[in-house]
């Protein structure tokens, strides 16, 4: 009948579409890198996992290349952490995986350093001497203050703090160079419902100042994929920022999932590379001695 031959036809379109559909998901799984730049193990204070297992979670979620970037910090204003970083161990652990590990997983070598005004020296010398392939600066403390227990937040309105933020951000990357991209651009949004809720156009005038700066200097940014899993569920920074980012001539960008146990390393990758596209970028970065390399995002 008329209508059964219909029906079989509908059957046969939806079966073609769904083909269709799962040969582009893996073709895309063979074509496309996962790649992964910012990630922890036991050698950052705030990380229980040894670097073993971070190494074999990354194979696991199917990334191609990693790049740990254990944590830096000078006078951390917190008593539990101070952020040192044993790079003579975390170096001689790190060729040891990456020997073990070299035909499942390309291995590289990192650092996120924070960034205070009154430190920008020690943290220079520190990172000339790492001989590190990638650097993420990152601005964890505003005038001494941290922001993970909001300390840096009291007594001040929304506007002030992110205000506040954005300007020492702008003063250390004009006064510190030695870093490849900046990371999580927007992290106050990670710690506070308030802040997420905040009309961000209201200091999106110093965010372009500081992404005219970065790109001027040949320096990157990455996407921050850890967001998804605070209150803000969403990249830091945010894709407004990455819209600006590319509108002003930003190429350099680098996922970072800023996993710090083994089921988060290159989480919500793909969500990620779609917020990246839709913000017209068709290539992610990634880094190895220092040197700026892309990959087409399929």
């Amino acid at each position: 009948t008329r209508f059964t031959h219909d029906f079989h036809l509908i059957f046969v379109l939806i079966s073609v579409n769904l083909c269709l559909s799962c040969g582009l998901n893996f073709l895309k799984e063979i074509f496309m890198k996962k790649i992964d730049y910012h990630l922890h193990s036991s050698f950052s204070e705030d990380c229980i996992i040894e670097m073993r297992e971070m190494v074999e979670g990354a194979i696991k979620a199917g990334v191609n290349i990693l790049c740990f970037t254990e944590h830096k910090d000078f006078d951390y204003p917190h008593e539990e952490f101070t952020f040192h970083l044993d790079n003579e161990a975390y170096t001689k652990r790190f060729l040891e995986l990456r020997e073990i590990y070299k035909k499942d997983i390309t291995l590289y070598r990192g650092v996120e350093m924070g960034l205070q005004k009154h430190i920008l020296k020690e943290v220079d010398d520190f990172v000339k001497v790492g001989n590190y392939d990638f650097v993420i600066g990152s601005q964890h403390c505003v005038d001494n203050k941290e922001l993970y227990y909001k300390t840096y937040f009291q007594g001040k309105t929304m506007k002030e703090i992110f205000r506040g933020y954005y300007d020492e951000l702008l003063y250390n990357i004009t006064n510190f160079n030695n870093f490849d991209v900046v990371g999580h651009l927007d992290l106050i949004r990670r710690y506070s419902d308030e802040a997420v809720a905040f009309n961000f156009h209201e200091v999106m005038d110093r965010v372009e100042v500081i992404l005219r700066k970065l790109i001027s200097d040949g320096k990157g940014i990455e996407v921050n994929a850890g967001g998804f899993f605070y209150p803000t569920a969403m990249t830091n920074p945010h894709p407004s920022i990455l819209k600006l980012y590319k509108e002003l001539g930003g190429e350099i960008i680098t996922y970072g999932s800023d996993a710090h146990v083994p089921q988060k390393i290159g989480a919500n990758y793909e969500r990620t590379m779609d917020i990246l596209k839709e913000a017209g970028f068709r290539y992610i970065s990634y880094f190895a001695d220092r040197k700026v390399e892309f990959e087409r995002i399929r």
